[in-house]
Formats: C-alpha cells, sequence, structure tokens
C-alpha cells in the first residue's frame, strides 16, 4: 500500500515538473519575442519619435545666422576729369539690395539703396572747387561694409582760361595783295585749346600762339577760342577789312 502511495506520487511529482518546465519555455520565448520586438520595431519607433519631437521643438525657436561677410567693392564709372558744372552725376555697379555711401573729400555726403539690376546713380553731386577726390563703399543689410572703391578725382572750376588778341586790331583794315595773308596772334593759358575761326592753334609752353588766315575781300570776322579741360570757353572777335 505505501509502495503504491509512493509511486503515485513519483508520478505527479513529475507531471508537475513537465508543466513548470513548459511554461519556464513559453515565459522565455514570449519574452525573446517581445524583445526582438521591442529591438526591431519598438526602438526604432521611439528613436524615431524622438527626433521628430525634436525636430518640431527646434523648428519652432527662431533661427539667427551672423552675416560676417562684407559685400563687394562697389565700382565707379569713370567721369571726366574736369568740369565747369557745380553738380555732378556719379553711377555704378555694386551688389543688388545693397547701400552704396559715396565720400567727398573723405566725407560721407551721400547714400543710395542699388538696383535689382545692381546699378546705382547719385543723380545730383555738389562739388567743391579745385580738386574733388570721390570714393565709395557698399554696406549690406547685415551693416558689413565693402573696403572702398578706388578713388576718382574730378576737378571743379568755373573760371574762364586767359585770352588776349595781340594782332590783329579790332576794325583794322588791309590793301594789296601783299596784306591778303594775315597773322593772327596772340596768347593764352598753355594747358588750354585754341582755335582761331574753327581750326585749331599751335601754342607754345609759354600759351603763345599765332596762325595765318587769308582775306576776302570786304569785311572779315576772325573768331578766336580758347577752351579748357573743364569747358570753360572764352571768346574774343575781331573785325577787319581787305581791299584789293
Amino acid at each position: 500500500m505505501a509502495r503504491t502511495r509512493f509511486h503515485y506520487r513519483s508520478r505527479l511529482s513529475r507531471k508537475e515538473g513537465q508543466r513548470y518546465a513548459r511554461q519556464t519555455f513559453i515565459f522565455s520565448f514570449l519574452t525573446l519575442l517581445l524583445i526582438a520586438v521591442l529591438l526591431f520595431w519598438g526602438i526604432p519607433s521611439l528613436v524615431k519619435l524622438a527626433v521628430f519631437l525634436g525636430d518640431l521643438r527646434s523648428s519652432s525657436q527662431p533661427v539667427s545666422s551672423e552675416d560676417a561677410v562684407p559685400p563687394p567693392v562697389p565700382i565707379l564709372r569713370p567721369s571726366a576729369p574736369a568740369t565747369n558744372s557745380a553738380t555732378l552725376r556719379i553711377s555704378g555697379f555694386s551688389e543688388d539690395g545693397t547701400t552704396v555711401v559715396l565720400s567727398i573729400n573723405g566725407s560721407d555726403t551721400h547714400e543710395v539703396l542699388v538696383e535689382a539690376n545692381g546699378e546705382f546713380l547719385f543723380d545730383s553731386v555738389s562739388l567743391q572747387p579745385g580738386e574733388n577726390t570721390i570714393s565709395a563703399r557698399s554696406v549690406d543689410k547685415a551693416g558689413n561694409a565693402s573696403r572702398s572703391s578706388a578713388d576718382v578725382r574730378v576737378i571743379y572750376d568755373n573760371a574762364l582760361p586767359s585770352l588776349t588778341v595781340d594782332s590783329p586790331q579790332d576794325r583794322a583794315s588791309f590793301v594789296g595783295s601783299s596784306e591778303k595773308v594775315l597773322r593772327v596772334s596772340g596768347t593764352s593759358e598753355s594747358d588750354s585749346v585754341v582755335r582761331i575761326n574753327g581750326l585749331f592753334a599751335i601754342l607754345s609752353t609759354e600759351g603763345g600762339f599765332s596762325s595765318s588766315l587769308t582775306l576776302s575781300p570786304g569785311d572779315n570776322t576772325i573768331t578766336v577760342t580758347a577752351s579748357d579741360r573743364a569747358g570753360n570757353e572764352t571768346v574774343v572777335t575781331r573785325t577787319v577789312s581787305y581791299e584789293e
């Protein structure tokens, strides 16, 4: 009787052990499966979610970027070396959207915004008597300034050049074939240009000039013009008569 009871308990213990082993196996398998799911799907999804939230947070914050690069140096169009006008039009090229600051003799005098095509224009720039040194620089929206452009020098001169006609005298009369060819002479500034009835006269280093004209019978008008590089002009007119 005791032996039968012991045998029954042994069989029961084996069944319980087998059931416990199956449960342990199933639990271990499910645990491993859950870990695999987390590794292959869960964790990457969590990472993507974290990245998305981080991007969303950063996109909601203002982006600040510092621009420390200066714009290109503006280019001024060539200008006449001298003028008799108190104002001057100055144009050139620079980076569109920048502001060009114009400097006259070391002082900033004008500002203008560069157009979309890269051109700018200062329509009426006041000049000082004598030589004017003109330069420009570009300033962008961030406040960066370029180097100054190459200097452009313009002389403002509104004084008339000197001109003296020594010969002939006004209302002089000439008679005969020996006086048919008239000598016109005088003096002017050595750097001026002299024309006699539209023809160029040669000036000496001291400013003297002399040229010959053939007279026609009756009154002859002689126009002598002296002009300087600024465009100033002095005119002297002589009227002489000739009789063959």
